[in-house]
């Protein structure tokens, strides 16, 4: 708004145009001569300086805020004009505040860094006023960015895993896991890494409720421990073999007792032989032969009937006790151990499994995952990406769901269960049919766990098995399955 004293000032600046319009026309004639005057010359001047005065244009827009009294001094304030926007005009007022705000953050959704800039410099160009809001704004827009910097949960993961497979992921309540983390090793002391793995899970469960059991075979390392030599053998290659072996031994109990410190239950499997849970003593005894005779023979593939023997204890302890079986070179991550896990199946009876791979090999399917963990890691640890990168991370999201579906018909590394189901126990019924040959020509032999997957999937081979199977798969996929240290260096092994 004109003041009194613009008007007055333009008001004269006009006279003195008129006289200067005046003179100049009275003065004109077909032939043109330059008047160099001094006084036309000064009028000549001001005429200039009046029609740029009057041609200039506003950088700014002005926004007239009258208070109610006629008294109170007229306050203009400036509309900020920004390329390309559309909304509310951008001011320093209340109202025009909101939308400053509603502006950044569309900015940072976009990651538009410069866009904030430019904001900012048409601020401080206003004026004193105007530049005292930077602060305030600067304030919020990183309390927004920290807002979106937030840590994904593990239900958030669940949440995605659900959408992907169009499945309830770790939504479930009614049949609850119990907190107990399973393995098994037997025969040897476990090495340097995988004994890391088993004292860094007890460190992420102090303070819970959960417990840490490690399963062994006590009549399968009575079998292939190595007999006392008599005092003459004691100075050869016989003593020397059993130095070594004793020397063995010692590591592995000294490995037992380092975890029994660290809160691990050590428990012999042959305390569930009862038959109870599926296996007789009988059975478990003709297991263990198979698996020691084998181990002392030596060669390669030696321990493999030991591997095939852990799948029978497995499903042992789960079936007996339920809980959450974990082979040794799998690491707890980030997985959230504050809370009570059930199974997704609404009849808790298809087990959480979710093994993504079981070596880095090619074969073994590390090479495949290992870069898709690393991004939805990242991706969880700060989650303020651009557009591009969440995408990238929800494909992932989805690639590593169908990896533990398809996983499950395939691999047992991971396998929790409440216990007595039908399921386990089918499974078990299943891997132990090659030890209970019905023929008398056929010599029992142990079969791999592996197969008895579709067991613990659908409960048993019938006409509608095929059908189950595919729902069983998806309610398999456990809601930490991203949290997981699904390879660590014992996966090299």
């Amino acid at each position: 708004m004109k003041t009194h004293a613009d008007k007055k000032s333009e008001t004269k600046l006009q006279s003195v145009a008129n006289t200067i319009s005046k003179n100049q026309s009275s003065a004109s004639s077909p032939m043109h001569f330059e008047d160099n005057r001094p006084g036309v010359i000064v009028q000549k001047k001001l005429l200039n300086v009046i029609n740029n005065h009057s041609n200039q244009q506003q950088p700014i827009q002005k926004k007239n805020t009258l208070p109610n009294s006629t008294n109170t001094k007229v306050v203009q304030r400036a509309i900020i004009n920004i390329d390309g926007y559309e909304g509310a005009p951008l001011d320093t007022d209340q109202e025009g505040m909101t939308a400053i705000k509603s502006y950044i953050k569309k900015l940072v959704d976009e990651h538009n860094t410069g866009g904030y800039s430019n904001l900012v410099e048409k601020l401080n160009q206003l004026g004193e006023d105007d530049s005292m809001k930077v602060p305030e704004l600067l304030e919020y827009r990183n309390a927004y960015m920290h807002q979106l910097s937030k840590p994904l949960s593990q239900d958030d993961d669940a949440t995605k895993m659900s959408d992907a497979l169009e499945t309830p992921i770790g939504q479930g309540t009614q049949h609850q896991i119990p907190q107990t983390i399973h393995r098994f090793w037997s025969g040897g002391s476990l090495s340097e890494s995988a004994m890391k793995t088993l004292i860094d899970s007890a460190k992420k469960t102090e303070g819970t409720p959960w417990k840490h059991k490690l399963w062994y075979s006590k009549k399968f390392e009575d079998k292939i421990k190595k007999a006392e030599p008599s005092f003459f053998e004691r100075f050869g290659q016989k003593g020397t073999d059993y130095k070594n072996d004793q020397a063995k031994i010692k590591a592995r109990e000294d490995q037992r007792a380092e975890l029994k410190a660290k809160g691990y239950d050590i428990k012999a499997i042959e305390d569930l032989a009862d038959g109870e849970h599926g296996v007789t003593t009988k059975e478990l005894d003709l297991s263990t032969d198979i698996a020691a005779t084998s181990a002392k023979k030596g060669g390669e593939g030696a321990w493999d009937n030991l591997k095939y023997f852990s799948d029978i204890a497995r499903l042992m302890y789960l079936h007996s006790e339920g809980g959450h079986h974990m082979d040794v070179d799998i690491g707890l991550g980030d997985m959230d151990m504050h809370k009570q896990y059930s199974h997704n199946d609404p009849n808790g009876e298809v087990p959480l499994m979710g093994t993504l791979a079981r070596d880095m090999t090619p074969a073994g399917g590390g090479q495949e995952v290992s870069e898709k963990l690393k991004r939805t890691t990242e991706h969880q640890v700060n989650p303020y990406k651009p557009e591009e990168a969440k995408q990238q991370y929800l494909t992932d999201v989805k690639d590593l769901a169908d990896k533990a579906t398809t996983g499950s018909a395939m691999y047992n590394a991971l396998i929790a269960s409440r216990p007595k189901t039908n399921h386990i126990k089918a499974a078990i019924d299943k891997t132990m049919e090659t030890l209970r040959p019905k023929k008398e020509d056929q010599n029992p032999e142990f079969s791999s766990g592996m197969g008895a997957s579709y067991e613990m999937l659908t409960g048993g081979r019938t006409p509608e098995h095929t059908q189950k199977l595919n729902t069983g798969m998806k309610q398999s996929v456990p809601p930490y399955l991203l949290r997981l240290e699904h390879l660590t260096p014992e996966s090299e092994n």
